[in-house]
């Protein structure tokens, strides 16, 4: 796992990017992002067959802002973004998780896909899609720019052979997506 100046390191060789970058956002072992305002709000009543069906069909965009946020009603489901987009080289992965704060309140940040392949957004830059839930008992107000989950980023020895967009369904993705 990387400390702060391996992250910072990593930054400088230009294997890491972070955009926007903001060197306050740096903790000991990782980095705090900031929710965007980009969501999905699943459609209710449909049977879905992740095999055959696309999921983007059952999704209705929403966004959010400052003055008009999202509320998330205990068991509610939407997906998210981070503000920030990142660019992993094919020597870096990370783990992102809730930060402490959120997580309190019962919103968890993924549903099973914590872990970015080496090469999430590589060497463009991509947004990371957040599974956000509510399984708390109160509503939660979700407003754009709040700091919101971290990653744990670490180094791949040796680097892998392939970036993970070179084979992924999402790449080129830019905002969040089913």
């Amino acid at each position: 796992m990387l400390s702060d100046n391996g992250i910072l390191g990593e930054i400088k060789k230009g294997s890491l990017k972070i955009k926007p970058f903001d060197k306050a956002a740096l903790r000991p072992s990782g980095y705090t992002f900031h929710l965007g305002p980009h969501f999905l709000v699943p459609k209710a009543g449909f049977k879905i067959n992740p095999l055959t069906d696309d999921p983007s069909k059952f999704y209705s965009p929403l966004t959010a802002s400052e003055k008009r946020p999202l509320v998330l009603e205990p068991g509610d489901f939407v997906l998210g973004e981070t503000l920030e987009e990142i660019a992993l080289s094919p020597k870096i992965g990370a783990f992102v998780d809730g930060a402490s704060t959120i997580a309190r309140l019962g919103i968890s940040i993924h549903q099973a896909a914590m872990m970015l392949d080496p090469g999430h957004g590589w060497p463009n830059f991509r947004r990371v899609t957040l599974e956000i839930k509510n399984d708390g008992t109160n509503s939660i107000v979700l407003t754009p720019g709040m700091k919101f989950c971290k990653a744990a980023f670490f180094l791949l020895s040796p680097p892998a052979s392939f970036s993970a967009d070179e084979r992924s369904k999402y790449k080129g993705q830019k905002n969040v997506g089913a």
